[in-house]
């Protein structure tokens, strides 16, 4: 008989084993039964019902706006809601039409052809803490198609943006 000791008490390790052995099927069991509920659910929610995969591509800009001193930041009304109205605006996403004109070819051949409606959905515009830190956002189902969407917005952003709003002076 093998004895140890278990704290203060006397612990039987063979008569431990062969209990463990008589409820094995229990063990089992119980094993399968998680594994059917976890793993089931786990394999029901990310592959059969698995959304869409969505790429993104993120650009960041530093603004200059038109004030005198560098702390008269804060004084300038732009915030998140008017980055997303600006890259919204008709203005804005002809720019961007234009400049995908340039580079709409995917490597397999075919041209991105997107009307302002399907653009504008894929386009949005983030405002960090800071006034000065702008990001857009581009989110397509075709990686490739994100990255070109994006050159667009950056050309768009730096160019036609700068020169339409009087309260930036660079980006």
């Amino acid at each position: 008989m093998l004895q140890g000791s278990y704290g203060k008490e006397p612990f039987d390790l063979r008569l431990m084993v062969l209990r463990l052995l008589g409820k094995l099927h229990i063990i089992i069991g119980v094993t399968a039964l998680g594994v059917l509920l976890f793993g089931g659910g786990y394999c029901v929610k990310n592959v059969l019902l698995r959304e869409e995969t969505l790429y993104e591509t993120t650009s960041i800009y530093y603004v200059e706006y038109n004030v005198e001193k560098e702390l008269e930041v804060g004084t300038v009304h732009v915030n998140q809601t008017s980055w997303n109205t600006y890259v919204q605006t008709e203005l804005f996403l002809d720019a961007v039409q234009s400049h995908l004109k340039e580079n709409n070819t995917l490597s397999d051949g075919s041209k991105i052809v997107l009307s302002d409606d399907e653009l504008s959905a894929t386009i949005q515009a983030y405002l960090a803490s800071d006034l000065r830190v702008p990001s857009t956002k581009v989110t397509t189902n075709h990686p490739e198609k994100s990255v070109l969407i994006a050159r667009a917005v950056e050309k768009a952003m730096v160019g036609e943006m700068t020169e339409s709003l009087r309260e930036i002076t660079d980006m």
